[in-house]
């Protein structure tokens, strides 16, 4: 990224100035008149390097002569030999053929080209202009427009709450979605010509990513400080990245749709669900690793961070966790994943934990005491633009919502700080072995009996049914088996059911079928459901913890009834 072209810039000597106005050869330099009308208007100047190379100016005011061939150009017998070629402010126009066969790879167009003439440069020329425009016969490599300022970009984002039925990537109108990929070169500060080279970042996600638009934060953050950026997102509310992995997912459709149809990411980051981490390490590894396969599938060059998360009181004394000791937790499951996979972290939680035990007065956490503040999302904004791509975040101006500059400074020097290897301490964690499963609960749906919008419908409303009746969890989510066609793997129930109970992480059977009873050990009655009037259909619960026996009760409230009956 960021790869720089330089051009030397061509000083006439003594020597040259006298080749050129007697056309001799003399000091190493040769002389020619190149003008339309033969009045020595246009001159070229052949000079040669000390490695037997050569570089060549043209001067003057007007335009050059064509030539009808290669072969023809005075310098025909040198041009392999020729790598650098400087045409001087004023000339209006490049020759046919001028400059074919010769070995230059960039060519600065000045504001008064205004045409570059049939095979005027070698195909794999890439021509540095000022204005759009010009008339162009040529079959150069690519042209570049000058932009003194990094381009405008959009930032994109698909959440699955919001744009379910709208793809981040339309097939049929990339355009829309898509802003226009162009190629801009600008001076760097020693005046060289230097490619604006785009940096796509995509961040995938859940609700962690896309309250307050965490990647829309870092956009802005970065392109504030220069960065040439597009910044993509694709998040689901609860979601894990075991979900976002599978084709067949809501957000993993979207997630596909987008690998394929771009292979130029140059970062990725993914965050999982806030306690999957150390609750659920092998959840979590999982879809770690299915996402890293997608990726490294389509995307050569892109670099895979984990978005580590934090504490949060809702959760952390649950696990018996003060809210550092709950970040540490989550810290320690990131940094495993990411030794076992070979990615990086992005550490946000560990900045969280800093700012919390310094007494910090600035709040991180919204309302609930789980998701961030719109200062926790700057914070976390700070630290993916300093990690990844070594921004220095406390020159940033852009603050987003924030009016208080004390806060910012806190928050900019914090994340600067983590980014840069500060080591954040948190005293007698007292880490517990194994996972707690007993708050956890995994509900397995069948795609032709529930669609994947009711079942997560399904899903919210069970735990606004649990924060309603004071029923602790620290985690309830939903696993989808597809059953579209007979093509499926899991057209017939009892596939999906023989699946459900091979993966091993279910909790409840969203149907299972009266046949299937004495195939599966099932704990507690079999309570019945209807979708769009079918029966013979129960919820089936592997377990008997409270939270299993929970749902079992939810299910049958005139709540849970509408959801299934709805169309």
């Amino acid at each position: 990224m960021n790869k720089k072209t330089k051009i030397a810039c061509i000083c006439l000597t003594a020597c040259t100035l006298l080749a050129s106005v007697i056309g001799l050869a003399g000091c190493g330099t040769k002389s020619w008149d190149i003008s339309q009308n033969g009045d020595s208007s246009v001159i070229a100047t052949l000079t040669r390097n000390g490695n037997s190379t050569y570089k060549l100016t043209v001067e003057g005011q007007g335009a050059m002569k064509n030539w009808a061939s290669p072969e023809e150009v005075p310098w025909s017998d040198k041009a392999d030999k020729i790598q650098s070629v400087t045409v001087v402010n004023g000339i209006t126009n490049l020759g046919d053929n001028a400059f074919a066969n010769t070995k230059v790879f960039t060519l600065v167009l000045q504001p008064s080209i205004e045409t570059v003439g049939v095979n005027a440069v070698p195909e794999s020329t890439d021509l540095f202009v000022f204005e759009e425009g010009i008339e162009y016969n040529g079959s150069a490599n690519d042209i570049y427009y000058y932009s003194e300022e990094a381009p405008e970009t959009n930032f994109w984002y698909w959440q699955q709450d919001i744009n379910s039925n709208k793809n981040i990537f339309d097939i049929n109108n990339p355009d829309e979605l898509f802003s226009k990929d162009g190629n801009y070169w600008h001076y760097d500060e020693d005046f060289y010509p230097e490619e604006w080279d785009k940096i796509r970042v995509l961040f995938i996600g859940n609700s962690f990513t896309y309250t307050n638009r965490v990647p829309e934060i870092f956009d802005n953050i970065v392109k504030d400080l220069g960065y040439y950026v597009e910044t993509y997102s694709i998040t689901g509310p609860g979601w894990y990245l075991e979900n976002h992995a599978k084709a067949t997912d809501a957000c993993g459709k979207q997630v596909d749709l987008l690998l394929n149809a771009r292979n130029d990411f140059d970062f990725v980051i993914l965050q999982e669900q806030s306690t999957c981490a150390f609750t659920n390490y092998q959840r979590f590894l999982t879809g770690v690793t299915n996402l890293k396969q997608k990726i490294e599938e389509t995307q050569a060059d892109a670099q895979i961070y984990l978005y580590s998360t934090w504490g949060y009181l809702k959760s952390a004394p649950s696990y018996g966790y003060t809210i550092p000791q709950m970040e540490m937790a989550v810290r320690e499951g990131y940094e495993n994943a990411a030794l076992a996979t070979g990615v990086s972290v992005s550490q946000v939680g560990k900045a969280f934990t800093k700012l919390y035990q310094e007494g910090s007065s600035i709040n991180l956490y919204a309302s609930d005491n789980h998701h961030q503040s719109y200062a926790g999302s700057y914070l976390g904004a700070c630290v993916h633009a300093a990690t990844i791509l070594g921004a220095d975040v406390r020159e940033t101006q852009y603050a987003g919502t924030i009016t208080d500059e004390a806060v910012l400074q806190s928050l900019r020097e914090t994340a600067y700080e983590v980014a840069n290897g500060l080591e954040v301490e948190v005293e007698d964690p007292e880490l517990p072995e194994g996972d707690n499963e007993e708050d956890q609960l995994v509900i397995a749906g069948w795609g032709r009996f529930i669609t994947e919008a009711k079942l997560s419908t399904l899903t919210q409303g069970f735990k606004n049914y649990c924060d309603q009746n004071g029923i602790a969890y620290s985690d309830i989510s939903y696993s989808y088996y597809t059953g579209a066609s007979t093509n499926d793997a899991y057209y017939y129930i009892a596939s999906f059911t023989a699946k459900v109970m091979q993966d091993g992480n279910a909790d409840i059977i969203l149907p299972c079928g009266d046949n299937m009873v004495d195939n599966i050990t099932v704990v507690g009655n079999l309570i019945p459901v209807e979708v769009y009037g079918q029966t013979g259909r129960r919820v089936a619960a592997l377990n008997s913890d409270d939270l299993t026996q929970a749902f079992l009760t939810f299910v049958q409230t005139a709540e849970a009834t509408n959801i299934l009956a709805s169309a």
